[in-house]
């Protein structure tokens, strides 16, 4: 309902890390004032960090933890894994020096990463054993790098033999005279219908049957000590691949921990990225259940128009917000209820320098049409029984939100309903916002000491509403002066508002002078 999940996404979208990608959508609110305050104060640092070294990336960090996990168990590990497994090292090395250099005045940004100590050799020696293709290098080890060379000197020694043999062969036997290599044997292709005169070991033929290629019976000892030293090569890369591993799967701890540090680094820096790229600020956290937000905006509406709400969360702890339709009472709702999650998990929220935020320990929320046609539910069925579970569920601490309150059934009735409800959440020590176009709300506002109305302004010069919300002051549902400029028969409007109750106008005058 209050759309957190999509803020985190969109922060997400900051991570270079696939860790902390997982990780920034996986945050939740925090319910205690120490947890709140230390996250915005490590988002507060990030965006320090990121001043001082704005390019700074975690470039190179990979999810290795099942890397990790497989080499414990003894499992060999390929080349390509092996590479995974240094860029990582390598990216950790390069943060936790980049975040040392400001640990004294970065002392959060710097616990994030200062357990993540890079295993002894362990980075240099598998960039020593494989270069940046994911390839087993020569000098992994003497013995390969003999076998190498021996495999080198064979395979010229042979291609010479088998260049000078073709030379003597009649042209019409070859299809070409080149020398090539088929099933890991070098071979000449042979003409098909000529096969016989040309003494040798078929190992392949051509995908139109024309051509077999042919490894002259001369050459064949000397394709064979080429095949006994490519099993010994792939023996010799094999032993230096499980040995590497062995070495990744006994550090399985320092690299759990250094993919850790890594994520909690990046999340860190794709909220404070966030927070820039949105001009966010660090709120305030208030001691008790009051707020003051300023000039807030709702982080993803594209020209939100920011507002000002304020709650004491002593003597008023109930804000009831009415106006024209399509005013902004539900944005202002979701606004409330949206900056405060975020701030719980750490996101520094689009408001003015000097705004508070209270930590509330639940958020509760009865927001849009929850009609089921599937469940049988009416609107004003399906209302209820959140109003039911809102209440339920409320207690002190806790942030109610209620949108259009008491709304889908029978006016009075209904009002009657929000009002009591809002008695009730008030009770149970509850914060309350909600909204609503019943008169008899507004009233009860006006005279219950916990609850204070609110309204969005409406411009009667321009029959439009203006977005901003005004605490203290009522609202006119502004229906009627709607209804006459979007061009319904001025008879009609004439007839409606002559069919007003005299209190219901009296009302609604007031609050337009008041206005």
């Amino acid at each position: 309902m209050l759309e957190l999940p999509t803020v985190l996404q969109r922060v997400a979208q900051f991570a270079s890390f696939s860790a902390a990608h997982a990780e920034v959508l996986a945050l939740r609110p925090a319910r205690n004032h120490l947890t709140v305050r230390a996250r915005l104060e490590l988002t507060t640092q990030g965006r320090q960090f990121l001043e001082i070294s704005p390019a700074f990336t975690v470039g190179g960090a990979r999810d290795v933890r099942d890397r990790a996990e497989r080499a414990a168990r003894g499992a060999r590990l390929d080349p390509a894994d092996l590479l995974d497994v240094h860029d990582h090292l390598r990216a950790t090395r390069l943060a936790v020096a980049a975040v040392g250099r400001q640990a004294v005045e970065l002392p959060a940004l710097w616990l994030l990463v200062e357990a993540a100590s890079d295993p002894p050799d362990l980075e240099g020696r598998i960039a020593a054993a494989i270069d940046e293709e994911a390839e087993v290098r020569d000098e992994a080890s003497e013995e390969l790098a003999r076998l190498r060379r021996l495999l080198a000197r064979e395979r010229a020694r042979l291609t010479r033999l088998l260049e000078r043999m073709i030379q003597q062969v009649s042209a019409d036997v070859l299809r070409e005279r080149i020398v090539t290599e088929r099933r890991g044997r070098l071979t000449v292709p042979v003409r098909r219908e000529r096969q016989r005169d040309f003494p040798g070991v078929v190992h392949d033929v051509s995908a139109s049957g024309l051509t077999v290629f042919m490894e002259p019976l001369a050459a064949i000892e000397a394709g064979n000590e080429i095949r006994s030293l490519e099993v010994a090569e792939r023996r010799e890369v094999e032993r230096i691949l499980l040995e590497l591993s062995a070495a990744v799967g006994a550090e399985r701890a320092r690299l759990h921990a250094a993919v850790q540090a890594l994520a909690d680094l990046d999340r860190t820096l794709a909220v404070a990225r966030h927070a820039v790229a949105t001009n966010a600020i660090a709120p305030d956290v208030s001691e008790d259940t009051s707020f003051d937000l300023r000039a807030a905006r709702h982080p993803l509406l594209e020209r939100p128009v920011p507002i000002d709400v304020h709650q004491d969360g002593v003597e008023a702890r109930a804000l009831v917000i009415t106006g024209a339709n399509t005013g902004g009472k539900t944005v202002a709702l979701k606004t409330v209820g949206l900056l405060h999650l975020m701030a719980a998990c750490g996101l520094h929220v689009p408001a003015k320098l000097g705004s508070r935020v209270a930590v509330f320990g639940r958020v509760v929320a009865d927001i849009g049409d929850a009609q089921s046609i599937e469940h049988s539910l009416s609107t004003f069925a399906s209302h209820v029984r959140n109003l039911r579970a809102m209440v339920e569920a409320a207690g002190p601490g806790a942030l109610a939100l209620a949108d259009e309150i008491g709304a889908g059934t029978d006016p009075d009735e209904g009002a009657a309903l929000g009002q009591a409800v809002i008695a009730a959440l008030l009770e149970r020590g509850a914060t309350v916002v909600a909204t609503t176009h019943h008169p008899a709300l507004k009233a009860f506002a006006a005279s219950h000491p916990a609850t204070r109305n609110a309204s969005v302004e409406f411009d009667h010069a321009t029959l439009r509403p203006t977005y901003r919300l005004r605490l203290g002051i009522p609202g006119s549902s502004n229906a009627l002066e709607i209804a006459d400029r979007l061009g319904l028969e001025a008879a009609i409007v004439e007839d409606a508002r002559a069919r007003m109750s005299k209190g219901a106008l009296d009302l609604e005058r007031a609050i337009v002078d008041a206005q």
